[in-house]
């Protein structure tokens, strides 16, 4: 008997899932367990929204050498492959890759932030790598198409395809990310509606030069919107004699008005670190003191998890200092941000330049205050583990999505530094610039986007020929998957809370709740889509430096297995 699995979305997580799933079945004890593996993906398998032939000004904001995409190192050490298994770094050097660091070509190195399409040829690289050497007793189908829509037939799943093809499997995993949630992102434009940041080709098709646009949002979309508007339309940068990042115009480019709802600027990942955090062990946020909150009650993130970080910032600070001595720093403020009004746009955009001035010469010198910072990334799992699958109090829950969220992503998940460097590069030429502060009102009317100023003692208004949203939700009101809105309306998918557009509602067993609250045993999710069950998901799968994504994919994967086996008995 030949037993069949689906895995729909094969971007980076849908790999990983393909990879344990191969490890699972390669197993002495499963040899005699045949199954059919199908993996139903539009593009490229492996690649996600990592296109293979996207630009190279739209970079990583992970260093190379994090990235790997074959778990079984780490997972399964006795486990010997049948193929060499290259992480992307290793990956890179065997091909050759070279890395133009504004005009000088030179060899990757492991702390490069690089182009986000040789991710991509990686990414199909591994794909093709795994489906090559299957173990005798699996194969793999590929189906270039979307899936529609996913019907139970009590014991098995039937996925419905696009070009009406109908998937009869036991189990099937949905690992769909950006590509099946962005909202209507390839519908015309239209007036009034906003554009999205995506595809860049749109952009640059409708936006001319120029013309006025807002960008709304200040994290890593947006620097890519601004990126492919400046350098996408022939600009260069380039870096003086001493040392200064400088931008020269082409002449093609919008005049942009950046704007975001808290009006701060994401920080930069740091170049260097005078502190290595790669084995650092927690004295504050530890699972034991979460453990003790969780014995008596829910946890409510800000008050009982935040003050623990302050802590474990503040110590870490000090034992990073190089003097030892206890200098000025406050956990919170850079945290949070500076909560202050400002005369007007020009004082504002002077306090973003200054913002940008400190993130650029800490990340670049990696001092104790940016060691500090970094603690807010290095502590994501044990966030994760406070907050996960109901840990936190309903009030909490919302308060952590609308507003704790955002800044953890703010200080842990920022560009390169090299990209702070292009926007101060930007605003000095003239073709960046903050006439808002924080929160602008923004409305559409006679044909144009008005934004007016809310929190400047000096009010600002500017008119524009287009907005763009330059930030991507994990799950947005508005989706354009057909697959995610059938199964929505179906009532097999339910978002967690509807508050906050969260994610699928799933269990521990990452099987998704149907609106009826039953668990659906023969369906799993992972990823982006699932936030709010599962939280903090906007990264790369790598168990080079994000194991947990391959942990979560191994245990789908060995109940998958099991199920199958007590099946064939």
């Amino acid at each position: 008997m030949t037993n069949s699995v689906a895995i729909i979305g094969c971007g980076p997580w849908g790999l990983a899932v393909l990879e344990r799933l191969i490890y699972h079945f390669s197993r002495e004890d499963r040899k005699g367990l045949r199954a059919e593996i199908h993996v139903v993906e539009p593009k490229a398998p492996g690649v996600g929204v990592y296109e293979q032939h996207t630009p190279d000004y739209f970079l990583l904001n992970t260093v190379c050498g994090q990235i790997d995409l074959f778990g079984h190192r780490y997972l399964n050490g006795e486990h010997t492959a049948p193929y060499e298994p290259l992480s992307f770094y290793e990956w890179l050097r065997a091909n050759k890759y070279q890395t133009d660091d504004y005009g000088s070509q030179r060899e990757v190195q492991r702390s490069d932030f690089l182009p986000r399409a040789w991710l991509g040829r990686y990414l199909h690289w591994v794909f093709l790598t795994l489906i090559a050497h299957l173990p005798e007793n699996l194969t793999v189908r590929i189906h270039r198409d979307y899936a529609d829509d996913i019907l139970s037939l009590g014991d098995r799943e039937a996925i419905r395809l696009r070009n009406k093809e109908a998937l009869v499997v036991d189990c099937a995993i949905v690992t769909v990310g950006h590509a099946e949630t962005v909202s209507a992102a390839q519908d015309p434009v239209s007036a009034g509606r906003p554009l999205d940041a995506f595809p860049y080709q749109r952009l640059l098709s409708t936006v001319l030069p120029g013309q006025t646009v807002i960008v709304q949002g200040m994290g890593l979309t947006s620097v890519d919107v601004i990126t492919c508007l400046t350098v996408g339309n022939g600009g260069k940068f380039e870096r003086r004699g001493n040392g200064k990042l400088t931008y020269l115009p082409s002449g093609n480019e919008p005049v942009l008005l950046q704007c975001s709802r808290s009006g701060l600027p994401y920080l930069s990942r740091p170049a260097r670190m005078e502190y290595d955090l790669s084995a650092y062990t927690p004295t504050f946020v530890t699972k034991e003191n979460i453990d003790r909150i969780k014995e008596q009650r829910k946890i409510d993130f800000r008050q009982d998890i935040l003050p623990l970080l302050w802590q474990e910032m503040h110590s870490l600070y000090r034992l990073a200092s190089k003097n030892g001595a206890e200098l000025e720093f406050d956990p919170e403020l850079r945290f949070w941000g500076e909560n202050r009004s400002y005369e007007d746009s020009a004082a504002y955009q002077q306090a973003v330049l200054r913002q940008y001035g400190l993130d650029i010469l800490e990340a670049n010198q990696g001092t104790a205050s940016k060691s500090a910072i970094e603690l807010v990334r290095v502590l994501r799992d044990l966030f994760r583990y406070a907050v996960d699958f109901g840990g936190l109090t309903e009030s909490s829950f919302v308060d952590f999505h609308s507003n704790i969220v955002p800044m953890l992503y703010r200080t842990a998940v920022g560009p390169p530094v090299h990209k702070v460097e292009e926007l101060r590069a930007l605003v000095e030429a003239g073709v960046l610039h903050y006439p808002f502060g924080k929160s602008p009102d923004i409305v559409f009317q006679r044909g144009k986007w008005l934004a007016r100023s809310t929190s400047l003692k000096s009010a600002s208004t500017r008119t524009a020929d287009h907005l763009i949203l330059g930030y991507v939700q994990p799950m947005p009101a508005e989706m354009s998957s057909v697959l995610l809105n059938n199964l929505f309306r179906s009532g097999r998918f339910k978002r967690l809370n509807s508050e906050v557009n969260s994610g699928i509602a799933i269990n521990p067993a990452f099987n998704p709740i149907s609106q009826s609250k039953e668990s659906q045993p023969l369906l799993y999710v992972l990823g982006l889509i699932t936030e709010g069950s599962r939280n903090l998901n906007l990264y790369i799968p790598s168990p080079e430096s994000r194991l947990r994504a391959f942990l979560d994919a191994d245990k789908c994967a060995a109940d998958i297995v099991r199920k199958l086996q007590w099946v064939n008995t």
